[in-house]
């Protein structure tokens, strides 16, 4: 098998680039051919020969065997065959280059003659030998590689080429989005980035390294330019000035997001493209219009945003109309709007039509603006990196398209909340055609992935003038309210809008009648409520607080009319009790009245009747239908009981809350911080016993029933005392008349100590709790206590009881200590200075000689003026090459360091050349790994300072062990660096384990 290191050297590259200089139709066309060759002519005139040369001397060409050997043209196919030294050699075809060339997709056939285990390189972007791109093959590897300048990217991926096999190639490169197709199918997609370049040719390139044979062949190369899109200008929601403007009214429903367009403007930005190419380029002000000028102008309009920030597509297509005039259009009156689904044939039309199209994918808006074969390109107005549809898998939810158009703009519009139904029928209840009824998804939030919320939506195009019905009903068993808005555009695009909220149930519609006129003379009138009445909730009540339920309280969706209601009662049935009365307490709310039962029943909700036409609503003067109701329980949980009350403990208490509640067991949350625990974001539920551990403790419990009614509140004060770890009461000092004592606590307190001459085995009471003294308490709390007791006695036992302040005092055990007679002398140390380590370079000296260790010698060799400067790391097949600038005089040799991770060297070089040192290639490396460089220059037994550090990553196989010709932890060339202790003499000769020990110090 072949040596991997030749794997390193050996290249073989085809470039296959087209040159137009063409400017580009606003007309969608298709795609077409813009260079074609085939090699049937049988040469290869149109193409010279950029460079042949060897590795090692440059002055011969690649051979085969011992001729010299080119590109040529053998059974209609364009290859060539090396056998030789390392060498390079490119053609290029005369008379191209890519300059304002932005789109193009080119493919060829690659025949893998003999075996796939060589390298086979294609370039598909060259401008000379520093700048260019490529997809080189070997194995079942396919890498990607881009040079520009000093810059390096490689990345691979698995493909299974097999040998003696021909392979269809296709590369599609547009819009800085990389395409690899192998016979037909997408192998990989890659997004460029800066750095770039511009230009550049077209051509063939071959190389060999180590290993001396390479023979590969192409043919059938066709490029395609790919970029026939319409001029649609690419605006994006993250431009200036407009990025940082508030969205919408963002800042009520985006928290805790930035409310500005960078974040949510997706659809203004798209909208404002899509005039812009349809030639509205100013508002009807003058003011130009970009997607800042935009959302001012939708922010003023009544219907401007719909929703939670959802641009009315209505408000559009009537700014058109209102900003043709100043714009100077003759062509159209305005831009009608249309919905359609995700049908990708209607857009293929428009786009065949000269028609952007606006496109909602989730969350998100761009604009069709081409299309090539299957593929749709787009502008998308946040990622800019996104050129075409497939980056959203070829799917979008549905279309916005704006038409030209002399025609109406009457619409009917009605938005409401997604978990309501709306219907719509005309004057004979018959439903109307052209009807759209769709949930809008809300915008997401690029960056955090929150939604501004959905809306549902209905609209009718061009209704007819007549009175229609309006139903809302919700789309659960759960009874809700509901609010919307009813939208009506007259044929010049001015809307009349009416709110409407109500009450709806699953068993009984809201509903409304309201008129509509494509061009009335004056404001429509407001829609009327046909809704009879209806319950929206029941609570059963114990308004004289003894645990028994008295009262019913009945809430209609609206005002009723209160003259209708019955004041015996017998509207209403209550199962299980007798009514006594009923009237009307406020405005839509019913009491009624029940005889109480004897037994406690404050969980009880009895099912509520109300007979058929018995109340009328005070709006439309309509009767009730029969309904059913079942109460919630209104009755509130008992108070919480706390079993051990508020006061001043020494230890940590657990504490055990109550509450009762019929019939069921309420929730209590709590609060340790004093904060109200009905409201508060710092509430805990009380699952056990609380744990109370502090100075100053104010519990506060409430309790809950499933109902939601809430108890009162239950306050608690508790102070608990710090407690001091045993364990860590230390003598720090001790002195003939003084010693200093230390421990900790579990929080921060105050401290002090009392003490005295006679023990005092039970504690005393007072503030010195017995004992004749005490030092002055400490003015600040901390966790970390020291207190030092003076003016003692020699030679006397005191005894001691340290106290953390909190809130109880806490006072530890006595101690006792036996101070010393006579005062202890202390000796003064001696400094003994030592003398600076180096090395000589006699061949002689041993590093593990004993005597070698303990000798010190001097170093007297001037230390280089500067660092050298790393310029590059070039990353190959399982190797890096280095170049640099020189480090200034004085310089005698050069040494390089590596590792792995950032800002720590693992292996160092030091015999990698002498002054006039400037490169150096760093082998058997393993592939795929990040490699960290730094180099720096010596002279003699002096070391100098290292250059700034730089990355690279090789490719090729995964290595064993370090770099060639490197030791780990190894730093200097002749000597470690100079301490200040002594250090035995280090040669390269001579490293053993004691060696790298040492010269470890210098890679730290």
């Amino acid at each position: 098998m072949k040596k991997l290191i030749a794997i390193r050297f050996l290249f073989l590259y085809i470039l296959l680039l087209g040159l137009i200089s063409l400017i580009l139709p606003t007309k969608i066309s298709a795609s077409h051919k813009t260079y074609q060759e085939n090699f049937e002519a049988g040469n290869l005139n149109n193409w010279t020969v950029k460079r042949n040369s060897q590795y090692t001397n440059t002055s011969q060409p690649c051979l085969y065997g011992n001729i010299p050997t080119s590109w040529n043209v053998e059974n209609g196919k364009a290859g060539i065959k090396i056998n030789g030294p390392s060498c390079t050699t490119e053609i290029i075809p005369n008379n191209f280059n890519l300059s304002g060339f932005t789109g193009y997709s080119y493919s060829f056939d690659m025949e893998y003659k003999n075996t796939a285990l060589a390298n086979r390189n294609i370039l598909f972007k060259y401008l000379d030998s520093s700048n260019w791109y490529d997809f080189m093959t070997y194995g079942s590897t396919i890498y990607f590689q881009k040079v520009v300048g000093s810059y390096y990217r490689v990345e691979n991926k698995s493909y299974p080429f097999q040998d003696n096999q021909n392979y269809h190639f296709k590369i599609d490169f547009y819009n800085n989005i990389i395409k690899l197709f192998i016979n037909d199918v997408l192998i990989w997609e890659l997004q460029d980035f800066a750095p770039y370049f511009n230009g550049g040719s077209i051509g063939l390139q071959a190389s060999v390294g180590a290993d001396p044979d390479s023979e590969v062949w192409f043919d059938n190369i066709v490029v395609t330019n790919i970029d026939s899109s319409l001029d649609v200008p690419l605006i994006m929601q993250t431009d200036e000035p407009w990025q940082s403007q508030e969205y919408d009214t963002a800042s009520t429903w985006s928290a805790p997001e930035p409310a500005t367009i960078n974040r949510w403007g997706c659809a203004i930005t798209s909208a404002a493209m899509v005039l812009q190419y349809h030639g509205i380029k100013k508002l009807p002000d003058d003011t130009t219009l970009d997607p800042g000028t935009l959302n001012i102008w939708l922010n003023n309009q009544d219907d401007g945003y719909i929703g939670k920030g959802l641009v009315n597509w209505l408000a559009i297509s009537r700014l058109s109309k209102l900003a043709k005039t100043i714009n100077n259009i003759t062509t159209f009156d305005a831009l009608e709007y249309k919905r359609a689904g995700s049908d990708s044939a209607q857009l293929t039309t428009d786009l065949d039509a000269s028609q952007p199209d606006i496109l909602e994918v989730p969350g998100h808006f761009i604009v069709a603006r081409g299309i090539a074969n299957t593929t749709f390109y787009i502008n998308d107005p946040y990622y800019d990196d996104r050129v075409a549809l497939d980056s959203y898998d070829n799917k979008f939810l549905s279309l916005r398209r704006l038409i030209p158009s002399n025609t109406n703009l009457s619409y009917l519009l009605i938005t409401a909340d997604p978990d309501v139904d709306v219907s719509i029928t005309n004057n004979s209840g018959q439903n109307i055609p052209d009807t759209s009824y769709y949930i809008e998804q809300g915008i997401k939030d690029p960056v955090s992935g929150k939604t501004s919320g959905d809306t549902k939506i209905l609209m009718i195009p061009k209704p007819a003038d007549d009175t229609y019905k309006l139903s809302v009903a919700t789309t659960s068993a759960t009874a809700k309210d509901f609010s919307l808005k009813l939208y009506r555009y007259k044929q010049d695009g001015a809307v009349a809008i009416a709110p409407l909220s109500g009450y709806t149930r699953s068993d009984e519609s809201a509903t409304f009648s309201f008129e509509y006129k494509q061009n009335p003379l004056s404001t429509p009138p407001a829609p009327i409520d046909t809704t009879p009445p209806q319950i929206k909730s029941t609570k059963t009540l114990d308004t004289n607080n003894n645990g028994k339920i008295d009262t019913i309280e009945v809430t209609f969706a609206r005002d009723v009319n209160g003259s209708t209601v019955n004041s015996t009662g017998t509207d209403f049935t209550v199962e299980g009790y007798i009514i006594t009365k009923a009237k009307e307490k406020d405005p839509g709310i019913v009491q009624i009245t029940l005889a109480e039962k004897s037994t406690n029943d404050t969980g009880t909700t009895p099912p509520v009747t109300l007979k058929n036409n018995s109340i009328k609503d005070i709006t439309s003067d309509t009767y009730n239908h029969q309904q059913i109701a079942m109460p919630t329980d209104g009755a509130p949980p008992t108070k919480p009981i706390a079993d051990i009350p508020g006061d001043k403990y020494l230890t940590p208490q657990k504490v055990t809350l109550v509450s009762l509640d019929e019939p069921g067991t309420p929730t209590i949350f709590y609060t340790l911080d004093g904060s109200n625990p009905a409201t508060s974001s710092a509430k805990l539920t009380y699952t056990k016993p609380i744990t109370i551990d502090g100075s100053s403790v104010t519990l506060k419990a409430i309790a809950q029933d499933e109902a939601g009614n809430k108890s009162e509140v239950i306050t608690e004060d508790y102070e608990i005392a710090p407690k001091i770890d045993d364990t860590s009461i230390t003598v720090a000092q001790s002195y003939t008349t003084s010693f200093t004592v230390t421990w900790t606590t579990n929080r921060p307190s105050y401290s002090r100590v009392v003490f005295g001459t006679q023990s005092k085995k039970v504690k005393g009471s007072g503030s010195k709790y017995g004992y004749n003294d005490t030092t002055d308490e400490k003015p600040t709390k901390t966790k970390n206590h020291s207190v030092t007791i003076t003016d003692l006695l020699p030679g006397k036992t005191y005894y001691y009881r340290l106290i953390s302040r909190g809130s109880p005092e806490q006072v530890t055990d006595e101690q006792s200590i036996t101070l010393p007679a006579d005062p202890t002398p202390t000796p003064t140390p001696t400094l003994t200075p030592s003398s600076s380590s180096s090395s000589s370079s006699s061949s002689s000296s041993s590093s593990s000689s004993s005597s070698s260790s303990s000798e010190s010698t001097s170093c007297n060799d001037e230390k280089p003026k500067s660092a050298p400067i790393l310029l590059f790391a070039f990353a190959g097949i399982n190797t890096v090459a280095l170049s640099w600038k020189e480090a200034e005089n004085p310089v005698s040799y050069y040494l390089i360091a590596y590792s792995t991770k950032a800002g720590k060297l693992q292996y160092g070089n030091p015999n990698i050349g002498g002054k006039g040192t400037t490169s150096f290639v760093v082998e058997n490396l393993s592939g795929g790994q990040t490699y960290y460089f730094k180099v720096r220059a010596g002279n003699g037994c002096t070391p100098g300072d290292y250059s700034n550090e730089i990355a690279a990553t090789p490719i090729g196989f995964s290595e064993e062990g370090q770099a060639t010709g490197f030791i780990k932890d190894v730093l200097g060339s002749k000597t470690v660096e100079p301490t200040y202790q002594k250090e035995p003499i280090i040669k390269t000769q001579e490293i053993n384990t004691a060696e790298i020990q040492i010269e470890k110090k210098g890679l730290q």
